[in-house]
């Protein structure tokens, strides 16, 4: 069965534990829990789900606890699932609101907070009362497809419409910066550096990864072409001098940009000396085993590999 949704188990006693969600449009679904451990992958868990998984993430305060995003047709919709390891069980619990598409859901505030990033807005949801706290309306010409909670600004999200990025503060629900032609084509994905809150990392339609600094949105810091089709997923690891990138290409790229982020952080101390915008080549390695298309990767909790 396929799958395109994977996310590293957080707060867990293993550090290289991972879930993934299934997405069979004739069988019923599988959530696997699995383990990475002496170069091997083995089976942890396997529970039942009725629909396709389109996206999943776990939250960073309870490790049995999932923040997924299904398919409803014609709808997706979003949902906090708890596990019940004893008896391979899932209780789910419905959030956000009916008849929307869902891109994907964040989980933000150590886990008492869950966004929900629909087309037309970003819903914040306290998972501790279960209600919805605060909704953020983008406008019916906007179409969001995807967004980024910043790990060092707690009310800061990043989100993609079209080939344009916009950074929305949802204290104030307001937009503070928009960056158009972040992509040629579409933006598919986004991560934020969880060491510098004015760096992200985006992924487009044109096969390329550009690295930005918010300070100076004219243009990418850096771009990279070692893609040939769609970047699906971009993540940072922890200490953030590692990305990693997938694509429809079959590909993963490993990307080592501790100069640039040595770079950033000089810049950090004088705004005047931002990091060169000339193109180096800081791929370190790509993986092509896959076969078929690559829709999502994590790091391991440890942040060790990917």
């Amino acid at each position: 069965m396929k799958t395109r949704c994977l996310c590293a188990e957080v707060g867990g006693l293993e550090s290289n534990r991972f879930y993934l969600g299934t997405v069979g449009l004739h069988d019923s679904n599988q959530i696997h829990h699995i383990q990475h451990k002496d170069e091997k992958c083995e089976r942890v868990a396997l529970y039942s789900f009725p629909n396709e998984l389109t996206s999943i993430s776990c939250s960073p305060s309870n490790p049995s606890k999932l923040g997924v995003v299904y398919q409803e047709a014609p709808y997706s919709s979003a949902a906090i699932l708890t596990l019940n390891q004893d008896e391979r069980s899932v209780d789910i619990q419905p959030v956000g609101s009916d008849n929307e598409v869902v891109r994907e859901v964040i989980w933000t505030n150590e886990g008492s907070e869950l966004l929900i990033v629909e087309d037309h807005a970003i819903r914040q949801y306290d998972t501790t009362s279960l209600s919805e706290s605060s909704v953020l309306e983008v406008g019916e010409l906007s179409r969001l497809t995807t967004a980024a909670a910043n790990p060092m600004i707690p009310s800061q999200v990043l989100a993609a419409s079209g080939t344009s990025v916009t950074a929305y503060d949802l204290r104030q629900k307001t937009s503070t910066l928009v960056i158009n032609n972040v992509h040629n084509f579409a933006v598919r994905c986004l991560d934020i550096n969880p060491t510098n809150s004015h760096a992200f990392v985006s992924g487009g339609n044109d096969g390329t990864v550009n690295f930005w600094d918010l300070r100076k949105p004219e243009t990418a810091a850096f771009s990279f072409h070692d893609h040939t089709h769609w970047v699906t997923d971009v993540s940072y690891n922890k200490i953030d001098s590692l990305v990693i990138s997938a694509s429809t290409d079959g590909t993963v790229n490993l990307y080592n940009v501790e100069s640039l982020s040595y770079q950033w952080e000089e810049a950090n101390q004088d705004s005047s000396e931002l990091p060169s915008r000339s193109p180096r080549n800081l791929l370190a390695k790509t993986y092509s085993e896959h076969e078929e298309s690559i829709y999502s990767v994590a790091w391991s909790e440890s942040s060790v590999s990917p």
